[in-house]
């Protein structure tokens, strides 16, 4: 058994806490295929009731996946989602999470991002992000801000939402490699300057984006940012909606241009676009698009947590 598959052995095992005769799932796509067949490996060495099933790449995140492939997370226990587009955050992974499946899934995720951040110490993470959700509790504002230009300012939600890599529970959903606590900001008003990766690339300029009432109103006039307004417009109004605010808290990650790893860097926090409905907002569109900024200085109300980027919890 190589290193990867005994990793992958473990995410089954430990974080998903595979209990006698649960029912596992591996939902791949074509660009994926090959990296889900050692997951179904895994599955396989645990137990008989394990299946691949797969589909065409979806064009964007947050796209549906196909009937097909609903109908047999519908039917599962636990279900791997190893797929270049994320389905975090449709509804196929929300209904099949209402029915007591525990699912991990990893958009775009490579044998190289396993190896380097998923095998962590899963209990010193969970120490950081409990020490930001209880600050959270009692913080009503929100205020980021970075030499590069960032400033915006947001309420904190009456939920906030954290993953710690355990999937241990019925319903139980997150991603691998996990390590971030986020939420739905409520009034945003400011000027993002995302300067860390978006748009599955490593960013060499900024991505410049105004915020006006939790609403994207304006955008820098460099390609990358135009791309950025091109693609939400595609989908619809709601598209503009700044969706997320989150803190990544993985201490092995690290910035390549791939978003399931770049927006668990701990040091780091990133927004997204569009579709929040799945963690208490209240916009459900086809989309959902991340971007990681580097260096932040945060605040909770008045008090600084993380100065350019080093924790002070």
């Amino acid at each position: 058994m190589t290193a990867l598959d005994m990793i992958i052995e473990k995410i089954v095992l430990n974080n998903l806490r595979y209990n006698s005769s649960e029912k596992i799932l591996v939902v791949a796509d074509d660009a994926k295929r090959e990296l889900a067949k050692h997951f179904l490996k895994a599955a396989q060495t645990i137990t008989e009731y394990s299946k691949l099933v797969s589909m065409p790449a979806r064009k964007e995140h947050g796209e549906e996946p196909t009937q097909e492939v609903e109908k047999e997370m519908l039917d599962s226990d636990i279900i791997l989602i190893v797929t270049s587009k994320s389905l975090t955050h449709t509804k196929a992974r929300i209904k099949a999470s209402e029915e007591g499946a525990k699912i991990a899934s990893m958009p775009d995720i490579t044998d190289e991002i396993i190896q380097r951040c998923v095998d962590i110490d899963y209990k010193a993470m969970e120490m950081i992000i409990n020490k930001i959700v209880d600050k959270l509790r009692t913080t009503k504002q929100v205020r980021v801000k970075t030499e590069k230009g960032t400033d915006i300012t947001f309420i904190v939600p009456k939920i906030v939402m954290d993953d710690t890599g355990d999937y241990s529970k019925k319903g139980d959903f997150g991603n691998l490699p996990a390590g971030e606590v986020f939420f739905a900001p409520v009034n945003a008003s400011g000027r993002l300057v995302i300067d860390g990766s978006m748009l599955d690339m490593k960013l060499k300029e900024p991505v410049e984006v105004l915020i006006q009432d939790n609403y994207a109103v304006g955008f820098g006039s460099n390609r990358i940012s135009q791309e950025l307004k091109a693609k939400l417009n595609k989908v619809s109004q709601d598209a503009f909606n700044l969706a997320e605010f989150g803190i990544g808290t993985n201490p092995k990650a690290i910035i390549t241009g791939n978003i399931l790893e770049d927006e668990k860097v701990l040091g780091t926090v990133h927004f997204a676009f569009g579709n929040n409905a799945s963690f208490g907002g209240k916009v459900n569109v086809p989309i959902h698009l991340d971007g990681v900024i580097l260096k932040p200085t945060v605040y909770f109300d008045d008090k600084i947590i993380m100065k350019e980027g080093k924790m002070l919890l």
